[in-house]
């Protein structure tokens, strides 16, 4: 399952806004509960000693997840925007 955040419209990736982390759930047919299938951490953000945006490096909100299963359900995405908090997005998944 490929991830990212911002895909019709890039998301900012400053050190004063960017995306802290990714979180995917798999929530099988029938079940009660989700499970978590991989959570994506993304540290750096252009800071640098120098000052913010002054690095090289910038980390992208993008995951690749790779799980099996056997059952349909729904795939739970969420994100952590640090200037605008927690999203959500959920997609179908059929087998």
């Amino acid at each position: 399952m490929f991830v990212k955040v911002g895909e019709d419209i890039p998301h900012p990736n400053t050190t004063n806004h960017h995306i802290r982390w990714i979180n995917l759930f798999f929530l099988p047919e029938g079940e009660k509960f989700p499970l978590e299938i991989g959570y994506c951490t993304y540290d750096h953000h252009g800071e640098s000693p120098e000052g913010p945006d002054k690095s090289t490096i910038y980390s992208e909100p993008v995951a690749i997840f790779v799980f099996k299963t056997e059952k349909s359900g729904t795939l739970l995405a969420t994100a952590y925007c640090n200037i605008h908090g927690l999203w959500k997005s959920e997609a179908e998944l059929k087998i």
